[in-house]
């Protein structure tokens, strides 16, 4: 029997899996060991910045699932339409049918190249009661009526399901097949019996097939969409910054995976310039061996970093407000530590003063993904003491050159990163105070550590946004880092839909 069923879905899930869902994980090298010999993936967008990988592990845990839902719906299958037909003189009716008994369906998947998947069913046994009765008219009448028991030996569905990419950047998932493979043996009680159920057995066989296929793919059809409908395609961040997820090709099929290519980009809410720059080609994926692989493209957080600075988010000013202990004042408390103390010129000049200090970049941040996390921060550090007329005067400024190894997990939905060292370089601008070999190291370093540091780590506590599904725990994580490549695998279980 043949339904054809369109569905309409966002990216970042599909069938009965819909999974972009993390938890924290720690992260390891490009050396390690590749699993297999899997044909890399197929890449042809020049602006492809994130690639979703579910292999066929991954497939037949979400096939599962699917079979799962079946097996209470089957249990709440109250209808089952009444079948009346003739043949040769005979009329047979068959009515108050019911599902009296089935074993747990069991589900798998087989991915289908550059097509789709291929949902399989197989349900052991199921029982089916109701009651028949027939009547003759020929040169006499005669009619009979009783119940029966009908059993059905190893019920087979296959779905299969075309994937495609929408208009807007989602799935397009059709559902073109469904054929079910019904052994039906059902016995009147008598050999006569038998041969008049015989007449009306093929028609039974329909009716179950066609109700079978109809909850089936109605579990695609509205279950399924039900959670892709909650996974967007862009998600709006932080109030201002809006992630794209949409998907730019259709998806890629083989024996062994389904791969989709998504923008993985973040810009600023209502900026019509965006980015002015694109991904570099992310590392092919060559394993197959978790049900689920992500790969992150250091693009997104550079597209991150520029919609940011771009829009001056990424400046700061600096108080004794922000740092302890007054380490900005000029002049020192009884043993205490100030900038008056650290450079006695600044405290015999300005006596009892606040010095306020200037963060800005001249630069967007840029991050770099090879074996390491790098982030290199190019900025001004600008010290000046402001005016009670709102003059400032300058005392001095310095290019600072700061490079950071960071760390990267993922947590609740969210990628998360974290400074775990960093080194930096300093150059003096000419000032009348100091000279231009004035060594500022102390001073930049602590400024550095008690608060640029804290202040990045917290914008890499608030995270960026990934699509997930609720109910899902990951397990048997890693992340790889590899040239402008983020790579996380994982398999999951999902408590509930």
């Amino acid at each position: 029997m043949n339904n054809k069923i369109q569905v309409f879905a966002i990216p970042t899930g599909l069938l009965f899996l819909s999974l972009f869902i993390f938890v924290k994980t720690q992260t390891t090298t490009a050396e390690d060991n590749v699993t297999n010999e899997e044909q890399p993936s197929v890449q042809n967008n020049s602006d492809i910045g994130f690639i979703m990988r579910i292999t066929a592990q991954g497939f037949d845990y979400g096939a599962q699932l699917g079979a799962d839902v079946l097996y209470q719906k089957l249990k709440h299958m109250n209808y089952i339409p009444d079948l009346i037909t003739k043949q040769n003189g005979v009329e047979m009716t068959i009515t108050n049918l019911s599902i009296v008994d089935f074993s747990p369906p069991v589900g798998n998947a087989e991915l289908i190249p550059d097509h789709g998947v291929r949902w399989i069913l197989s349900i052991n046994h199921t029982k089916v009661s109701g009651y028949w009765n027939y009547i003759t008219r020929a040169w006499f009448t005669f009619q009979d009526e009783g119940s029966f028991l009908a059993v059905l030996h190893e019920t087979t569905l296959n779905i299969t399901i075309e994937i495609t990419r929408s208009s807007y950047g989602g799935f397009v998932m059709t559902v073109s097949e469904c054929e079910s493979i019904i052994n039906l043996e059902m016995n009147l009680g008598s050999w006569l019996y038998n041969i008049v159920a015989s007449l009306a057995q093929p028609f039974l066989e329909n009716i179950l097939q066609s109700q079978l296929c109809d909850i089936a793919t109605g579990i695609i059809k509205v279950d399924a969409m039900s959670i892709l409908e909650k996974l967007p395609v862009n998600i709006t961040f932080q109030n201002n910054y809006v992630m794209d997820y949409s998907m730019l090709e259709p998806p890629y099929f083989t024996e062994d995976y389904m791969e989709t290519y998504h923008k993985g980009e973040i810009t600023w809410k209502g900026d019509k310039e965006g980015i002015p720059f694109k991904p570099m080609p992310l590392v092919p994926l060559m394993e197959t061996d978790r049900m689920l692989y992500l790969q992150i493209s250091d693009h997104v957080f550079n597209s991150y970093c520029y919609a940011a600075f771009s829009h001056n988010m990424l400046s700061f000013e600096v108080t004794n407000d922000n740092l302890p202990g007054n380490i900005l004042s000029t002049t020192c408390e009884s043993g205490g530590l100030c900038i008056g103390r650290l450079l006695p010129k600044i405290g015999e000049q300005f006596p009892n003063e606040s010095i306020s200090l200037s963060v800005f970049n001249n630069l967007s941040p840029h991050w770099t993904f090879d074996d390491t996390i790098q982030l290199n921060f190019k900025g001004i550090l600008n010290f000046y003491i402001p005016q009670k007329n709102g003059r400032n005067v300058s005392i001095f400024m310095i290019d600072l050159d700061l490079k950071a190894h960071m760390s990267a997990f993922i947590k609740d939905s969210r990628l998360y990163s974290q400074i775990v060292k960093f080194t930096f370089k300093t150059i003096n601008r000419k000032n009348s105070l100091f000279g231009e070999n004035f060594n500022f190291y102390p001073l930049t370093n602590m400024v550095i550590k008690k608060y640029v540091i804290p202040r990045i780590n917290d914008q890499g506590r608030l995270g960026i946004p990934l699509v997930m599904m609720s109910g899902t725990m990951v397990i048997n994580t890693e992340l790889k880092i590899q040239k402008h490549t983020l790579t996380l695998g994982t398999d999951f279980e999902i408590k509930h839909l």
